[in-house]
């Protein structure tokens, strides 16, 4: 038996992408927001879809807290030194009934947004 012919005992390295994990916490987060919203009802703050449809893309995180009138819950924040998507912040605002926004943002500056059943 040649030497090539041997089973490797060694485990292959398993390669995971950072846009496939993002895309999974993106997938995942209206997920978490509803459910931390059943969990603690009354701590998140409320937007309307005319306060949504008055932020934009370049926007910083107080003019969005200017324009919904109080602070977003923040989900996620990404180290500025760590690989892939770096400075990157997520904020939650979500109403009583369930509808909510979740407005994304890449060095203080907003980069995505959506809203959830917003009025």
């Amino acid at each position: 038996m040649e030497s090539d012919d041997k089973p490797s005992s060694q485990i292959a390295p398993i390669n995971v992408r950072f846009w496939d994990i993002g895309l999974i916490k993106l997938l995942l987060l209206p997920l978490i927001a509803t459910t931390s919203f059943l969990l603690f009802p009354g701590k998140h703050p409320i937007i309307t879809l005319n306060e949504y449809n008055r932020i934009q893309s370049g926007m910083t995180v107080n003019q969005v807290d200017t324009i919904v009138g109080e602070p977003g819950g923040e989900l996620e924040k990404r180290d500025p030194s760590a690989p892939g998507i770096s400075n990157l912040r997520i904020f939650q605002w979500q109403n009583g009934s369930g509808s909510h926004a979740l407005i994304w943002f890449q060095d203080g500056k907003v980069v995505l947004k959506i809203n959830i059943d917003l009025k």
